[in-house]
């Protein structure tokens, strides 16, 4: 058991899942190794690394995969396995990625040639480029070019230009506008900006 994790009131079974897959820093906190850069995670702060890499945790028996859920971040993925811990009761066929909030296509050319054809679910934030990110991600699974820019956020896919303002961008708002169906499950908190935001709310009163 980690105490950081413990005092977000992150449950044992959740702990002993991830347990393998992250390491203490010599301040005690959270450090978790995406192979060219590392995220860190203390109480007071959360440093989200731009890697050509992803963390990884749970099956890594590709072909015994189930579900592959694809965070922001480490942290995400730890918060929002605690809140859902009862809906996905085979962990070990659960394989979780983190791939920050700017994802690069490096990370998606791994992600297709190891774990192609499995059922996805995106778990991102309601930032900006949380909305960004899920949108990048979703095109890469699919091995489609997508760009983004931002102030008003141009997005050119499929040969097309779409502008979209900041404040009614989602990967929602662009199939509308785009007219294409990405067709991969998304899950959102209800409760906060993201299911980390919500965790440390209800343990630390934030």
């Amino acid at each position: 058991m980690h105490p950081y994790l413990t005092r977000l009131g992150v449950r044992p079974e959740v702990q002993v899942f991830f347990g393998p897959y992250f390491q203490s820093g010599k301040q005690g906190h959270l450090v978790f190794n995406y192979g060219d850069a590392a995220e860190h995670f203390g109480l007071a702060f959360h440093r989200i690394p731009v890697s050509e890499n992803c963390w990884q945790a749970g099956c890594r028996g590709f072909n015994r995969v189930s579900l592959v859920v694809i965070c922001s971040s480490a942290m995400e993925a730890i918060a929002f396995y605690d809140f859902k811990y009862s809906v996905y009761t085979m962990p070990d066929s659960l394989l979780f990625i983190a791939v920050g909030t700017r994802p690069d296509c490096h990370q998606f050319r791994w992600i297709n040639e190891n774990v192609a054809g499995k059922k996805y679910l995106l778990v991102f934030g309601k930032e900006l480029l949380d909305e960004i990110g899920e949108l990048k991600t979703a095109a890469g699974i699919l091995k489609m070019l997508l760009e983004v820019e931002s102030k008003f956020v141009y997005v050119k896919f499929r040969l097309t230009e779409y502008v979209l303002p900041i404040n009614t961008f989602s990967l929602n708002a662009f199939e509308k506008l785009s007219g294409y169906r990405f067709s991969l499950k998304t899950a959102r908190s209800k409760n906060g900006g993201n299911y980390l935001t919500q965790l440390k709310s209800a343990a630390l009163n934030y």
